[in-house]
């Protein structure tokens, strides 16, 4: 079988021959266009999930709040007695992005009942 390794710019996998011998494959992973940007990224910490905080009078913090959206945006993978959150936003293109802080926004309003202002009514304007 073929064991798989992750790092930041490549996939590789290493595949056990029928006699014994190892194979290595390498494949460079080709970057999103346009992926999303720091103040896409600034306006989440500082504008969605500070204002999140802030209304739940910080019984949860700001990674908490991150998590749990994120699992909401990408869903879960089971893991033993664990789960994982199966994406990363870093790994968001500009509109994904956008997408999800659309959701972000929905969620705050129809869970924590608060208006979360939209970027260009907020110091985050992109």
């Amino acid at each position: 079988g073929a064991i798989m390794g992750y790092t930041r710019d490549s996939v590789q996998t290493i595949d056990k021959l029928a006699n014994g011998v190892y194979e290595l494959e390498m494949v460079t992973e080709i970057p999103k266009k346009g992926r999303r940007s720091a103040l896409q990224n600034a306006y989440y910490w500082g504008c969605v999930l500070a204002n999140m905080v802030r209304e739940v009078d910080d019984s949860y913090n700001a990674e908490q709040f991150h998590d749990m959206l994120k699992g909401l945006y990408f869903g879960y993978e089971a893991i033993g007695k664990g789960h994982i959150i199966k994406g990363s936003t870093t790994d968001l293109d500009t509109k994904e992005m956008e997408d999800y802080l659309v959701m972000c926004r929905q969620w705050a309003t129809e869970n924590l009942n608060l208006y979360i202002q939209l970027p260009n009514e907020s110091g985050f304007n992109y």
